[in-house]
């Protein structure tokens, strides 16, 4: 038998595997330690401007609610508060060391967005709650093993996994939300009881009681098939007392044909996932950082736009000569795209060159109005890539403006240009794909 010490190292150990493996693995730091060397909480997360503190537990159950409650719940509760506390003191800085051993710089007043996550690994709890709201209206969410491999598995982006959080919050914060698992035949006489004592020994002053049959799989099928929002009645005010019945939604939703092929096409998505890893990440070079975060800022639903996008510009160039440079461009929602084929046999500086002409030719044609532009580039059987983000151009002098202008028509560039929208559907229409 484990003891408490094992018990935690290994439930500690199953989330960083889970999350090592995931889109998250850059961006934790496990075991952060304060400026008295002190652990803060078991995992910090850190991307753009969102925090997320993480809680571990993995005390036995042993059919005893009330106790594995408070050995889980209760206890990380405060943690997660000490943790808050800590990280955000004013007027402080921390260095925190990634899986890798690169450093992060920490500052409070950067990260604007905090989440508050409890994993539960114990085993065999028919009902736990979804949630805690504290007495300063802070949220707290609260995951089993099944639900937290569930989430990081299917919301594998952080823009998705963020949304799903908030829209979660704004849905559950102030709430008594339990959730009740298992089969029918799993709840004897003798958990029944425990059950309603529990719900009478919790009925504190929350806005309203909810009692959710199903799991958080089941919550997320509805989330997915809802165009990403909680279905009316989660969301209504005036409800004291809520059962809601969602047993088997998550079977329903990932055999439904629509999602089959979603699933399909999105196995595409994964070529920015890859690039950001091989490209980005595993080289050093200044700035990088930025970079990967704008291209890990795209939900899974528009990398895959990209994906589909940026390869059919590759196969329209491919074979089009040693000494061809094609370039693409449109935007993306708040998003603007530069797809750029080069030839070979051009030395690295004249690439450079010609990029950076273009794009300072685009930055002017679009009277230095762009922002947030990215860029990617490949050769030949994509044996290379050149990729950038750009914040802004310019504006810039008359004199060097005409340079351009000059430049753009000997090389035809921003003449004769074709437009063309692409269309897609995060769940697109069966009728497309017979």
């Amino acid at each position: 038998m484990l003891n408490n010490l094992e018990r935690g190292k290994e439930g500690e150990q199953f989330v960083e595997e889970i999350i090592s493996n995931s889109f998250l693995r850059y961006w934790v730091f496990p075991n952060p330690i304060d400026a008295r060397n002190k652990e803060i909480c078991d995992l910090l997360i850190l991307f753009n401007d969102v925090a997320i503190m993480i809680s571990i537990k993995n005390h036995s159950f042993n059919n005893s609610y009330s106790r594995y409650f408070k050995r889980t719940i209760h206890k990380a509760e405060k943690q997660i508060k000490g943790a808050e506390r800590n990280l955000f003191k004013e007027n402080q800085t921390l260095n925190f060391k990634r899986f890798n051993g690169d450093e992060l710089v920490f500052y409070p007043s950067n990260y604007t967005k905090r989440f508050r996550i409890i994993v539960n690994l114990g085993e065999g709890v028919l009902f736990f709650p979804l949630s805690r709201t504290t007495s300063k209206e802070q949220f707290i969410t609260i995951f089993d093993k099944d639900s937290f491999i569930s989430l990081v598995s299917e919301l594998d982006t952080f823009p998705d996994f963020i949304e799903y959080l908030e829209k979660r919050e704004q849905i559950f914060l102030g709430k008594d939300v339990l959730v009740l698992k298992g089969e029918e035949d799993d709840w004897d006489e003798e958990i029944i009881n425990r059950f309603h004592q529990h719900l009478d020994s919790n009925s504190i002053s929350f806005s309203s009681r909810v009692l959710i049959s199903g799991s958080e799989k089941d919550l997320l099928a509805l989330y997915l098939r809802n165009k990403r929002t909680f279905p009316g009645p989660l969301k209504k005010k005036e409800y004291k007392g809520m059962l809601y019945e969602i047993d088997g939604e998550w079977n329903k939703y990932s055999l439904n044909e629509r999602v089959k092929i979603k699933e399909k096409l999105d196995s595409h998505s994964y070529f920015i996932d890859e690039l950001v890893k091989r490209e980005i990440l595993t080289n050093s070079f200044q700035g990088k950082e930025k970079i990967a975060i704008e291209f890990l800022s795209l939900n899974r639903f528009y990398r895959r736009v990209i994906t589909r996008s940026f390869f059919d510009f590759y196969r329209l160039y491919e074979d089009r000569g040693d000494d061809y440079f094609a370039r693409r461009y449109g935007k993306l929602e708040e998003k603007f795209l530069v797809f750029i084929y080069y030839p070979e046999n051009w030395e690295e500086d004249k690439v450079d060159t010609m990029i950076n002409v273009f794009l300072e030719s685009l930055f002017m044609f679009y009277k230095y109005k762009l922002r947030n532009v990215i860029v990617i580039g490949t050769i030949k059987k994509m044996a290379q890539f050149k990729l950038g983000f750009i914040e802004g151009m310019g504006p810039f002098p008359e004199n060097h403006e005409n340079e351009l202008r000059e430049i753009c028509r000997e090389l035809g560039w921003f003449q004769d240009m074709k437009k063309s929208i692409v269309k897609d559907k995060e769940f697109p229409d069966l009728a497309d794909y017979k």
